[in-house]
C-alpha cells in the first residue's frame, strides 16, 4: 500500500503517515464524543481492573482520555503517542484535570523506549489497526509488561468472512489512509 512520500522524497511509512494524519486531526480527537464517552472509558478501567500500586501505560494515547480515566485508579500512568500535536491536546487535558500522576511522552509501540518488566499495565484504545507489524507492538508490550500484567486492547474488528473483511478494510483505508487492519477475532 502507497502512503505518499515524505520530506526526502522517499515513500512515507504507516507511522509517518499516521503521525501527519492525526497532527491535523488532534483538536478533534480532544472533544470526540466517541473518543472520551466516559461509559466506554468506564468499560476499559473496568476491564483493566486497575490496582493503586500499578504503573499503567497507554499506548497510542492520542489526546489521552484512556490514560486520564486510568489515573483516579493506578499509583501512575504513562501515554504514549507518535503524534506531537495529540501529546499537546493531551498534555492540556491533563492539566485540566489537574492529573498529576500522569506523564505524555513520544513513543512507538514498535519501539517502546521502557525497560522490561516496567508495567503492571498496559492499555490500546481504537489504534491496534494502525500498527504496522503488529506482533512486533504484542512483542514489545509483553517485554514491557512485569510477569502476570494486564494488556487491556479496545479496537474494532471484523467478521469471520473474507469478502466482509477486504471491504470493511479497504472502507477503512479510504477514510484513513494510516490504517493498516482491523482484525477478525480469531485472529
Amino acid at each position: 500500500m502507497e502512503y505518499g512520500t515524505n520530506e526526502g522524497g522517499k515513500p512515507m511509512t504507516v507511522e509517518e503517515t499516521a503521525r501527519r494524519m492525526f497532527a491535523e486531526r488532534a483538536p478533534f480527537y480532544t472533544t470526540s464524543t466517541v473518543h472520551a464517552d466516559p461509559a466506554v472509558l468506564a468499560k476499559v478501567v473496568g476491564l483493566a481492573a486497575p490496582q493503586p500500586q500499578w504503573t499503567a501505560l497507554d499506548i497510542a494515547t492520542g489526546t489521552g482520555h484512556t490514560a486520564l480515566a486510568l489515573a483516579p485508579h493506578v499509583a501512575s500512568v504513562v501515554g504514549i503517542d507518535l503524534t506531537p500535536e495529540m501529546l499537546a491536546e493531551a498534555e492540556r487535558l491533563r492539566a485540566e484535570r489537574g492529573a498529576g500522576n500522569v506523564l505524555f511522552r513520544p513513543g512507538d509501540v514498535h519501539h517502546l523506549p521502557f525497560g522490561d518488566a516496567s508495567f503492571d499495565l498496559a492499555t490500546c484504545r481504537r489504534a491496534a489497526h494502525h500498527f504496522s507489524d503488529i506482533d512486533r507492538a504484542l512483542r514489545e508490550i509483553r517485554r514491557v509488561l512485569r510477569p502476570g500484567g494486564r494488556l487491556v486492547i479496545d479496537d474494532r474488528s471484523v467478521a469471520e468472512d473474507d469478502f466482509v473483511d477486504r471491504c470493511m478494510n479497504q472502507l477503512d483505508r479510504y477514510h484513513d489512509e494510516s490504517h493498516v487492519r482491523a482484525y477478525r477475532p480469531s485472529e
